[in-house]
C-alpha cells in the first residue's frame, strides 16, 4: 500500500546487516489507500488518517516548505524529507540544515543538481517520486560520464570555432602580404626586362656606331688621292 511517511529522517531509518535500509517509527505516517485495508477488512488502528491537513507532526527540518503554509503532506514533502537527508550524509553532519549556500558542502556537482532536485522549494518542481530520486542516484556514474564527454566535445568545438576565428582574422593580413609579395615579383621582373631591353638596346647602338666608324673608314680610304 502506498503510504505518507510525513516524518522521514535519520533516526527513522535502520540499516540491517545485509545494508539494506529499513524505514522505522510509522506512528505519524498516513495511508494513501485506505480501501485496500477495506477489503482485506483491516482496521487502520494506530495510523493517521483521513484529512491531511492535520497539525505539523513531522520534523522542521525535514518538514517541506509547502506543509508549514497549509499543513498538507504529500508525495513531494517526503520527496523533499529525502533530500535533505542525503544531503545531510553527504556534508557528513546529520543535524545541518539546508542553508543557502548548501551546495558548497557537496563536491560532486551531479549529485548537488539531484539533491536541488529532490528540494526544490516548490513542489511543482520537484522529483515527482522517491523512485524518480533513487534512479537518479543509481545512474550518477553513467550521468557523470555522458556530462564529462559532453562537456570535452564543447571544449573541441571551441578550440575548433577560436581556430577558424582566428584564421579568418588573420586573413586579410596574408591576403596584403601575398599582394605584396606578387608585387614585388612582377617589379623585379619588369626591372629584368627592363635592364634585359636596355642591354639589348645598347648592344644595338654598339654595332651601329661600329658599323658606322668601318663605313666611314672605308669610305675615306677609296676617295682620298695618292700623293
Amino acid at each position: 500500500s502506498a503510504r505518507l511517511r510525513k516524518d522521514l529522517k535519520p533516526s527513522n531509518i535502520i540499516i540491517s546487516s545485509e545494508r539494506a535500509p529499513f524505514l522505522v517509527d510509522f506512528g505519524s505516517g498516513d495511508l494513501l489507500t485506505h480501501h485496500r485495508l477495506e477489503q482485506a477488512q483491516i482496521t487502520p488502528l494506530g495510523w493517521t488518517h483521513g484529512d491531511q491537513t492535520q497539525s505539523l507532526n513531522s520534523t522542521p527540518i525535514y518538514t517541506a516548505p509547502e506543509v508549514f503554509g497549509s499543513g498538507q503532506y504529500s508525495v513531494l514533502s517526503d520527496v523533499y524529507a529525502l533530500g535533505v537527508i542525503v544531503y545531510q550524509i553527504v556534508a557528513g553532519d546529520t543535524l545541518k540544515p539546508m542553508a543557502p549556500g548548501w551546495e558548497h558542502d557537496v563536491d560532486d556537482e551531479i549529485l548537488a543538481e539531484d539533491i536541488a532536485a529532490a528540494t526544490q522549494s516548490d513542489p511543482m518542481n520537484r522529483l515527482p517520486t522517491a523512485q524518480a530520486f533513487a534512479e537518479r542516484l543509481r545512474t550518477i556514474d553513467k550521468r557523470r560520464a555522458q556530462v564529462t564527454e559532453a562537456r570535452a566535445l564543447a571544449r573541441r568545438e571551441a578550440a575548433l570555432k577560436e581556430k577558424l576565428l582566428r584564421s579568418r582574422q588573420r586573413r586579410p593580413w596574408l591576403i596584403a602580404t601575398m599582394a605584396s609579395i606578387i608585387v614585388g615579383l612582377l617589379l623585379s621582373i619588369r626591372f629584368a626586362i627592363d635592364a634585359n631591353d636596355a642591354r639589348d638596346e645598347a648592344e644595338r647602338r654598339a654595332i651601329q656606331a661600329e658599323m658606322a666608324r668601318e663605313y666611314l673608314l672605308e669610305t675615306l680610304y677609296y676617295t682620298t688621292p695618292a700623293i
